[in-house]
């Protein structure tokens, strides 16, 4: 059950709402002898629950140090691997900034050229290409998900070699058929192909010669025997 803390500070506004855990853990620590002040207890646990919220920070006024927390920790996200801008953006308004605030921070990056959505997408599609091969469509869906926009996305996606990279996911993925023979494997394969959004048009040819090749036994190789004019 969720009840309301009043700010225990002076000039401060409003009230928190906390759970039953967190008086709890007040009323545990006011009753334990190492404690003295448990009016600076009550302080503590308020700003700990307060930080975690937009509660504190949208009743009371982002300072010049809020701003310079919110580059400081926009650098620090970059720091760590690209962000496109509306991700950038949504961390930013999580951690409880202003919109004015942010827009600021975006605006100062996208000059220093540490926000480039260009750039975030081919990284992007780079990263994910070694890591994990995927098709356009699955690079279209995930990028969108990013924020990037259709027309960023239709360039980057239009320079990819969707059959180089679907043959490479297959490689990986029929080591792990080898005990599956015939219509099986072919079948596993291409859905698992389909499902890293890879079109038919890429997958069958890839599929075709990698059981053709080695990568299938008598009866795959017969399969695609058949099927051919």
């Amino acid at each position: 059950m969720n009840s309301c803390l009043t700010a225990p500070f002076p000039g401060v506004k409003g009230e928190l709402k906390t759970s039953s855990a967190l008086r709890k853990r007040i009323g545990a620590l006011q009753e334990s002898r190492f404690i003295v002040h448990s009016r600076e207890v009550e302080q503590k646990l308020w700003l700990e629950q307060a930080l975690s919220t937009d509660q504190f920070r949208k009743r009371n006024h982002m300072t010049d140090r809020d701003k310079e927390g919110a580059m400081l920790f926009a650098v620090k996200l970059l720091g760590l691997r690209s962000h496109s801008r509306d991700e950038l953006e949504r961390k930013l308004r999580k951690k409880g900034y202003e919109v004015s605030c942010i827009e600021k921070v975006m605006e100062k990056l996208t000059l220093q050229g540490l926000i480039d959505d260009r750039v975030f997408g081919e990284e992007f599609i780079q990263s994910r290409s070694r890591r994990k091969p995927a098709g356009k469509l699955r690079m279209r869906s995930e990028l969108r998900k990013k924020g990037v926009s259709d027309t960023i996305i239709t360039t980057l996606v239009s320079a990819m070699d969707s059959r180089e990279l679907c043959l490479k996911a297959a490689e990986k993925k029929i080591r792990s058929l080898h005990a599956r023979s015939g219509a099986d494997k072919k079948k596993r394969l291409e859905q698992f192909l389909h499902n890293r959004g890879f079109e038919w048009q890429d997958i069958q040819p890839v599929v075709k010669s990698l059981l053709e090749a080695g990568g299938a036994g008598p009866d795959d190789q017969e399969l695609y025997q058949q099927e051919s004019p």
